[in-house]
């Protein structure tokens, strides 16, 4: 009973943001253009602080928390300040966890970027690639990131390759990649 009552709510809190995760990733694989749903956000907001709450140490739950942070911003822009300082305090509290994490690193770029810390973000995007530099993903956001920046777009084309080549079915990667190449 004891076990069972220390286990429970770490098999709870795994189990929720999972969930969310897979929540995130639908949303994510969606067209960027497209609308995303505010309210079904802050529902994952919510069930990732209550699975936080549950464990603490859940790093999948951290680093969902950051993505849904993520997610928010593009749906709200004006309202970067306060995503920016959630996604930077969550992405750190899961770099605590785990500072290997590639995912975190990429998280916390992000919120950099959103509050204009150009520099940090460009470090912490190297961060994670170092830790992952054949994850498609990571090249593919590093491509995002780079592209927005004066006399990158050779980086982002450079990143965005990298990241198709290993999965060529990327298809944010390849309206990244089109976009690349008619600037």
């Amino acid at each position: 009973a004891i076990l069972n009552g220390f286990l429970l709510p770490i098999v709870r809190s795994l189990e929720a943001s999972t969930l969310a995760q897979e929540q995130i990733d639908t949303l994510l694989s969606q067209d960027p253009e497209s609308d995303l749903s505010y309210s079904e956000i802050d529902t994952i907001i919510e069930d990732l602080n209550t699975a936080i709450e549950l464990y603490s140490k859940n790093e999948a739950a951290w680093l969902a928390l950051g993505s849904a942070y993520t997610l928010k911003y593009f749906t709200k822009p004006n309202e970067y300040q306060d995503f920016s300082k959630k996604c930077t305090t969550v992405s750190k509290n899961a770099l605590l966890i785990n500072p290997r994490n590639w995912n975190g690193w990429v998280n916390l770029a992000i919120a950099q970027a959103m509050r204009g810390a150009i520099s940090e973000a460009d470090a912490s995007f190297e961060n994670a690639y170092e830790l992952a530099p054949h994850s498609s993903q990571l090249n593919y956001y590093r491509a995002e990131f780079l592209a927005q920046l004066p006399g990158r777009n050779q980086d982002a084309l450079d990143s965005v390759n990298l990241s198709l080549k290993m999965n060529p079915f990327n298809e944010n990667a390849k309206r990244l990649r089109v976009k690349l190449l008619i600037q």
